[in-house]
């Protein structure tokens, strides 16, 4: 589904403006507007008292992980501007980390707990949660990541 550039181009950086600024209400709209194959019936933006975004576009109601269970999705990752920064799929396998172990940034960690087994979410990440005011590689000091992610896969230990 994430491998699709015009997906990411029609879809998901609207959401991920939307994400900030709209309410529940003028987001299943818009949604509606772009595109009626969408499966979100009635999606919904949290936004966690650490300021990390997402928005669960197909919800499967899998299990949740946990501290210290391996995690796995697909990925894209994008800046707000859409310019495609890394993706799972260019591997051609799921990314993986220990919850809560401090392997990734502190924003995967978070929306690792936040997300259940099959759900696809755009998520967007605030730098303070990202890669903070010095960046990394071709991620600019001080950017909000965008994240479009599938759950895979949940290990426990």
């Amino acid at each position: 589904m994430f491998k699709d550039p015009s997906y990411l181009l029609t879809m998901v950086l609207p959401m991920a403006a939307l994400l900030s600024l709209a309410s529940p209400a003028a987001l299943a709209e818009t949604l509606a507007d772009v595109t009626p194959a969408v499966a979100v019936a009635a999606p919904v933006s949290v936004t966690t008292p650490s300021g990390l975004s997402y928005m669960i576009t197909k919800q499967a109601k899998g299990r949740h992980a946990q501290a210290g269970d391996m995690f796995y999705s697909t990925y894209t990752l994008l800046l707000t501007n859409g310019k495609k920064i890394d993706s799972s799929f260019d591997r051609g396998q799921p990314f993986g980390f220990t919850v809560g172990a401090g392997q990734v940034i502190k924003g995967m960690d978070e929306v690792a707990l936040k997300l259940g087994l099959g759900d696809e979410a755009v998520v967007l990440i605030p730098s303070s949660l990202g890669y903070g005011d010095k960046g990394s590689g071709p991620i600019p000091p001080g950017a909000t990541l965008v994240f479009v992610m599938q759950v895979v896969e949940i290990r426990s230990k």
